[in-house]
């Protein structure tokens, strides 16, 4: 009866809202008709067919009383499931009979029995009763309720449960320029955000290629503070909600800072008529420009100079170096934070030393020491300090080449050197420039009397012309022998065509003693 009530009101209050009794007006809305469809459905299913109107008796009221339908499994849950899923909502019911089941998401009616009502919805019917939900999206959430209509006199049971779409974290950076980099000047704070979406709420970490492994920090927004040059790099914020794989998002940290120009090297020696390149490395955040400039004045890039850069390097090139290219040149960068330089010398002192000798001498006390060195010109002195190999100070022989060269000014055996046991070294040798055809390198030779067998002994050389004396050069080692190299020996011919082999000790001998002789038989003559 309760349901008879019901569809009468309902009918009731649509005519009560007609004036015009035509055909067409007497039926109700097609709303009208999707509310009260259920009810429909469960007096066809209670016998309203069986009802005599005459009689005003539903002769299946007089049927024995039913036992009420009992919920198998529990109400109350929340079910999630990831968005794009299928899921299945379950309402399993003992004495079901014939009654009908409606399900409802909150107070909207999905299905009656089987018949599907809320068509926006991709829903089914499982098992007879359970409900089931394919490719779910957002505006599946909510609460789904299995109601089941047994009883004309009886109120419904039902069961409901609630549905929780789940979407996997997206995340992204915000407050970027050009997409992904945050540029702040060095000294100055900064802040690194970044905006997850997801369900439920994604959380955020970051981590970064300037921190440890280990380091993570937590929230949407990373804060740094009184930013370092060093603090620049890549940044990635992770959001996290544990449905589907973390999402990432990468934000590059630029620290801006003032140029850092460095002369690499600081001072260039170079010989003329050769191409010659002066090089300075800059270090800027934003990239700087950069001007070469000689003698304060700016260079044009032509044929006579040239620029290139390669990385953190600029290199400039100068062809064919004439005297009057001598001077100081500034390497000048700068950027929107500063303007930064460095100056390089282009100089024409002795460069570029290069040894020739052997590192293993052959005799036991004596050692020939031979060099090479680039000169732009004539060198006018070089300095020659030794020692043995860590011990006792250095001992210097300076040669002067504007003065011709003489015995007494190079050798002097009754020179002491500290610390080498009453050791006595003397030097034989001179400096001479190379052939014409290569006279922008000389040569040089000293020779090294008095050593001490089987020692190891360091030399530095160095070189002086007009434009100054030259870089100091790393000491250079040689050791002597433990042994003196076997004399040669030479053939003596006999008139019968015979040799024999003396060693040149004998023949020096034989010489030594026949001018003894001769000069014997003069004074006697005398």
């Amino acid at each position: 009866m309760l349901v008879i009530k019901k569809v009468v009101f309902l009918l009731q209050q649509c005519s009560a809202t007609r004036k015009d009794f035509s055909m067409k007006k007497m039926f109700p809305s097609a709303q009208l008709l999707v509310a009260i469809l259920p009810y429909l459905l469960l007096l066809l299913r209670s016998g309203l067919a069986n009802y005599d109107s005459t009689t005003n008796i539903n002769y299946r009221y007089f049927q024995p009383a039913r036992t009420a339908p009992r919920f198998v499994s529990q109400g109350g849950q929340t079910i999630k499931v990831k968005v794009g899923d299928t899921v299945t909502i379950p309402c399993k019911i003992q004495n079901k009979g014939d009654a009908t089941v409606v399900w409802k998401q909150g107070n909207r009616v999905i299905y009656a029995d089987r018949v599907h009502i809320g068509k926006d919805l991709r829903a089914s019917i499982v098992d007879n009763t359970s409900l089931v939900l394919a490719g779910v999206d957002t505006q599946y959430t909510g609460n789904y309720t299995c109601e089941v209509e047994w009883s004309p006199e009886k109120p419904p049971v039902s069961l409901s449960h609630y549905l929780e779409v789940c979407v996997p974290p997206s995340v992204h950076a915000v407050n970027t320029e050009g997409g992904s980099f945050v540029d702040v000047k060095e000294g100055d704070n900064a802040t690194l955000e970044c905006e997850a979406d997801g369900i439920p709420r994604p959380t955020i970490h970051w981590i970064s290629n300037r921190w440890g492994s280990n380091r993570q920090e937590y929230g949407s927004k990373l804060y740094l503070t009184k930013s370092k040059r060093t603090d620049s790099g890549q940044y990635t914020c992770i959001a996290t909600n544990q449905i589907g794989n973390p999402e990432s998002a990468q934000v590059t940290l630029r620290v801006q800072y003032a140029p850092v120009v460095t002369a690499v090297p600081a001072r260039v020696s170079c010989l003329e008529g050769y191409r010659v390149a002066l090089t300075c490395s800059v270090l800027s955040v934003p990239k700087s420009d950069v001007q070469w400039y000689f003698n304060l004045r700016p260079l044009k890039m032509d044929s006579k100079y040239t620029m290139e850069e390669r990385g953190n390097n600029y290199t400039l090139t100068i062809s064919e170096v004439r005297q009057t290219d001598l001077g100081d040149y500034t390497c000048t960068a700068v950027n929107k934070i500063s303007e930064q330089q460095a100056q390089v010398v282009l100089t024409g002192t002795p460069f570029d030393l290069d040894i020739s000798s052997s590192s293993q001498g052959i005799y036991k006390h004596t050692y020939n020491l031979t060099w090479t060195v680039k000169t732009y010109v004539s060198l006018d002195k070089t300095e020659i300090s030794w020692r043995k190999t860590g011990y006792g100070p250095w001992k210097t022989q300076s040669i002067d080449h504007r003065t011709p060269w003489a015995h007494e000014q190079y050798y002097n055996s009754d020179t002491q050197l500290s610390g080498y046991d009453n050791d006595h070294t003397g030097i034989n040798g001179g400096f001479h420039s190379a052939s014409s055809n290569s006279r922008s390198i000389s040569e040089g030779t000293y020779s090294f009397i008095h050593l001490k067998p089987d020692t190891e002994y360091e030399v530095k050389i160095r070189a002086k012309n007009y434009y100054g004396w030259s870089e100091d050069e790393p000491a250079v080692v040689f050791k002597t022998s433990n042994k003196d190299p076997e004399p040669q020996r030479m053939s003596t011919y006999h008139s019968d065509g015979s040799s024999v082999w003396r060693s040149h000790a004998i023949s020096r001998y034989l010489c030594l003693s026949f001018l003894l002789t001769t000069f014997v038989t003069m004074l006697v003559v005398v």
